[in-house]
């Protein structure tokens, strides 16, 4: 079994500032590499199952992602500001489902270090954590579940609460608003 870090407070943010970029494979961080870090060889397992645990954990997400590309996505907090990271629900292995997002403030102290700069080094250390953070389970009744899936924790596992959101519906009128305002402003 993998083991869970430290607990640490990983949550969506409420708001994300408008001058901010973000990838999942940049000079400075390949998202896949750093989830071979946290996971080994189950970040190439099929990643369909972890949107239960996500939304478990987290609530529905509070962000869209690529309809094309992903099922649903979360973007996350971490222990370092102004960066955070996202996780999606595709149908690809588990290494390919995270990125990272960064303020243009970070990303450019960050582009004047070396790659293995002490600050690159200490982000990207910063990622892997948060990743494996999401190996703390969460209970489905009488179940624990976490990224991976279904699991056995340890009696003295910390498990996290559930979100005040989980279990409760999306107002469909509201969706529907939200998609059509879309379409209205898209150029495609």
């Amino acid at each position: 079994m993998l083991g869970i870090p430290p607990s640490r407070t990983i949550e969506q943010p409420e708001q994300l500032p408008e001058a901010i970029e973000g990838y999942s494979c940049g000079a400075l961080f390949r998202c896949s590499a750093l989830a071979r870090d946290a996971f080994g060889e189950r970040a190439n397992e099929p990643a369909l199952s972890h949107m239960a645990y996500l939304y478990r954990r987290f609530g529905p997400p509070f962000y869209g992602s690529d309809e094309h590309k992903a099922i649903a996505c979360w973007i996350l907090t971490t222990g370092t500001p102004d960066l955070w990271f996202w996780v999606s629900c595709k149908a690809s292995a588990l290494r390919h489902c995270f990125g990272v997002m960064l303020t243009y403030a970070l990303s450019a102290e960050l582009d004047c270090e070396p790659p293995d700069g002490p600050r690159v080094i200490a982000c990207r250390l910063e990622l892997v954590e948060c990743y494996r953070e999401l190996l703390r389970p969460v209970f489905v009744r009488d179940i624990p579940i976490n990224l991976l899936g279904r699991c056995d924790p340890s009696p003295d596992a910390l498990v996290v609460e559930p979100s005040r959101y989980a279990g409760y519906p999306c107002d469909r009128g509201s969706m529907d608003a939200l998609v059509a305002a879309d379409k209205e402003t898209d150029c495609g």
